[in-house]
């Protein structure tokens, strides 16, 4: 496994530990997810689209998990580093 698919997996696991589930949410689900940041992690802008199995209440609940995950894990080296990121958002369980 390289270092970009490490670095990203952190991100979508931080992302996921910042997730509060709404109601009325089960079954397969997810989202695509485009974040911007800065080199520093800090979250810049977050745009969720393409949810699959969920509601608006879904789309906003990640959008604030991502935001709530800011500052984002660094890179383990400044060449994995992207301004932009899109990450599939799907929590087990």
């Amino acid at each position: 496994e390289g270092l970009k698919s490490k670095y990203q997996r952190a991100i979508q696991q931080k992302v996921e530990r910042n997730w509060i589930k709404p109601p009325g949410i089960s079954g397969n689900y997810g989202c695509d997810v485009k974040v911007r940041q800065i080199p520093s992690g800090d979250v810049i802008d977050v745009e969720v689209r393409g949810c699959r199995g969920g509601s608006d209440a879904l789309r906003r609940s990640v959008e604030a998990a991502v935001r709530r995950a800011s500052p984002l894990p660094s890179a383990p080296d400044p060449g994995v580093f992207e301004p932009e990121i899109t990450i599939f958002f799907r929590p087990e369980g």
